[in-house]
């Protein structure tokens, strides 16, 4: 009889195994629905087509854009203390840029004094201080003729290269001289770590949009600065200006996305530049991301978080009349990288283009700030701070399918012991907070744009050429 019970208890036990395992594998095993919430910080310049880059333990640097407000190109270098909150137009000595619009910038992240670097862009708007909008195609007016637009030259777009200590507490600009140097505007950089370089995709080499091209190079950093251009065996992206690109430092690749050819119609193509064999086995590949990504746009603003492996996408224009307000994640640590549609809680930014992004020191946030609304060039400052949800855990509950019964007469107790698995170690780690440099001048604020609540005609576009209406 003693025997009966105790085999009947191993029975049990065993069936209720077995459906706890059944309930365990019925257990959704998707990441939980990804959560970003809008934080809008104190007001910084207006600006569009501005640059802007980190500063480890400090907050970011902006140089230079457009005040659509007085119709000129600036060269103010301001920095934004995300401790205090506050922005400040920095007093920069050395033999500078000079005033500039569109440029490309990179944090070189050195362990100690980090480094802003910009390269290119344009220095001027035309003469008399229009818009680039009289007699621009996209209002109907015909191709661009005699008149103020033919007032920009073509050497307005800009070839030098230039540095200072990001969080200097009295920075100076220094020129980086380099055999190769060629003139780029509406291009996009990222630093690359391993080489210390500084790694240039596209733009245009004048203000015509038939000078755009797919020019691939790098600047090297070190002690004697040097441009390399490089063409990557296979298919690669098409001639683009006003896109985007990102570091991915997991992976070591640079991510672009989007552009445009001509400002009348947006890319929405995602490619990488695979760096991990080195810069002469360089590699572009198109990504081809699940899920329903951005439309095409150029003029948006990008940012890598990699504490989450994401890319954060927002605004930009699809053709150079309206701007855009929503905001999309190219997630890149997924098996099959895939677009994730964003709803942040908070207050939210206009629609906005030209405007500038980084990722902050977090790893999971990202700053955002400038840009043109309609008529206007804005100066609102905005982080986004996001997460990308939990894996759940399964959880005990009602059993609706009937466990199959098992023969126990076999069951033997396991003596197996388990091996341990080591933990995974983290994909990214926040640096170290460095000390906070005071302020060096008081900071400056401008009235706020407002939403567009209609299709308008974009106002800083620089000229098109006869044959481009």
């Amino acid at each position: 009889m003693l025997i009966r019970q105790r085999t009947l208890l191993i029975a049990l036990a065993v069936v209720a195994c077995v459906a706890t395992l059944r309930l365990a594998v019925a257990a959704p095993s998707q990441q939980a629905a990804p959560t970003c919430a809008w934080e809008r910080l104190s007001s910084g310049g207006r600006a569009s087509q501005n640059a802007m880059v980190r500063v480890p333990g400090v907050g970011a640097l902006t140089f230079g854009g457009v005040d659509l407000g007085n119709k000129t190109v600036s060269s103010d270098v301001r920095r934004f203390d995300r401790a205090a909150n506050s922005w400040q137009v920095l007093a920069v000595g050395g033999s500078g840029p000079g005033k500039r619009s569109e440029p490309a910038a990179v944090l070189r992240g050195l362990a100690s004094n980090p480094e802003f670097v910009t390269y290119g862009g344009v220095d001027s708007l035309p003469k008399g201080g229009g818009t680039f909008t009289w007699q621009s195609p996209l209002l109907g007016a015909g191709a661009a003729g005699q008149g103020p637009l033919d007032a920009l030259a073509a050497n307005s777009v800009q070839e030098s290269t230039h540095r200072l200590v990001a969080d200097a507490a009295a920075p100076s600009w220094q020129g980086i001289g380099a055999a190769g140097q060629a003139p780029r505007t509406d291009h996009s950089a990222v630093w690359d770590p391993v080489a210390d370089a500084m790694i240039v995709f596209g733009g245009r080499t004048d203000e015509d949009a038939q000078s755009v091209t797919d020019e691939l190079k790098r600047l090297t950093l070190g002690d004697s600065p040097a441009w390399q251009a490089l063409t990557p065996a296979g298919r690669r992206p098409s001639k683009r200006f006003g896109h985007s690109a990102v570091y991915d430092g997991a992976a070591s690749r640079m991510v672009v996305f989007g552009g445009t050819s001509d400002w009348k119609k947006g890319l929405d193509d995602v490619w990488v530049l695979e760096l991990g064999g080195g810069w002469d086995k360089a590699v572009w590949k198109e990504l081809k991301p699940t899920g329903t990504g951005p439309s095409g746009r150029f003029d948006h603003a990008a940012a890598y978080l990699p504490g989450i492996g994401w890319m954060i996408v927002f605004g930009g224009s699809p053709d150079g009349s309206r701007e855009l307000s929503d905001i999309y994640a190219l997630d890149l640590v997924a098996t099959a990288p895939k677009w994730i549609k964003l709803n942040p809680t908070g207050q939210k930014p206009p629609a906005l283009m030209g405007l500038a992004a980084i990722g902050l020191d977090d790893g999971t946030s990202a700053l955002l700030q400038g840009g043109q609304n309609g008529e206007d060039a804005a100066s609102q400052t905005y982080r986004l701070a996001c997460t990308a949800g939990a894996v759940p855990t399964a959880t005990t509950g009602p059993i609706t399918d009937t466990p199959v019964p098992m023969d126990t007469s076999t069951v033997v107790p396991s003596t197996d012991t388990p091996t341990p698995v080591p933990p995974t170690p983290p994909r990214w780690t926040p640096e170290p907070p460095t000390a906070t440099v005071p302020p060096s001048e008081t900071p400056t604020t401008a009235p706020s744009a407002t939403a567009t609540t209609a299709p308008r005609p974009m106002i800083y576009l620089p000229r098109l050429a006869k044959n481009d209406a």
